[in-house]
């Protein structure tokens, strides 16, 4: 049977954390199996099974809760809860567009979505606002900042700013020069090209002076330099 909720959930009216954010030793108070309430565990709420409140001779009646959305928003932290989302699978939110911020940074239809879809425990009405800043917007620059909206004009680059990153591939990467580096992404100024052939005569390049060297020149005959 699932649950139909109206947008925005009776527990926004409830005050946020009002008791203190204790984490329960464990899950099972004692050998009995009997279902005592839900309270926090690693901060999470869970379903607490027991005895009676008290254990290890201190009494935890004060952080076992009714429900688990009283257990949620006892207090302010972890913001998601999962066992809310659990919940949440058998809730029907109504859908009116009434936005909310989560606590998470991320904008709910309602404060009903906010609960049982994101699991965030408080929210501040009205959609989440996204603070756009300048900054580096090329990525192999130094100060490469991926949150930046627009590109400031505050890129720096290497050598001179810093060192090249080691997961650059950095070498030559002029096609003509001798040392030509195909895997090199980035050239590092290390470029040269051999001034004097070893082969006088071997326009080819392929280590003999043959007729097809002549005919390389021939057919460059009358060409504009």
């Amino acid at each position: 049977m699932r649950l139909l909720l109206f947008c925005f959930s009776i527990f926004a009216f409830l005050p946020l954390w009002s008791q203190t954010c204790t984490d329960l030793p464990t899950d099972q108070l004692g050998d009995c199996d009997a279902v005592l309430g839900w309270g926090r565990v690693a901060g999470l709420c869970t379903n607490i099974n027991g005895c009676d409140a008290t254990y290890a001779g201190t009494d935890w009646s004060e952080f076992i809760y009714g429900s688990l959305e009283d257990c949620a928003f006892a207090c302010s932290t972890p913001c998601v809860q999962p066992a809310l989302i659990e919940l949440g699978m058998m809730i029907d939110c109504i859908e009116i567009y009434e936005p909310v911020c989560g606590c998470d940074g991320v904008t709910y239809s309602n404060t009903c979505h906010a609960n049982y879809i994101g699991g965030v425990v408080s929210w501040t009405d009205g959609p989440c606002i996204a603070v756009e800043y300048g900054g580096c917007t090329y990525a192999l620059a130094c100060n490469y900042d991926p949150g930046a909206a627009f590109d400031d004009g505050s890129c720096t680059f290497p050598p001179e700013d810093c060192y090249w990153p080691d997961t650059w591939a950095t070498g030559c990467t002029y096609m003509d020069a001798v040392n030509y580096d195909a895997n090199a992404l980035v050239d590092d100024g290390t470029c040269f090209q051999d001034p004097c052939p070893l082969c006088f005569g071997d326009v080819n390049g392929d280590g003999w002076v043959s007729v097809s060297d002549v005919l390389a020149v021939l057919s460059m005959f009358g060409a504009g330099c």
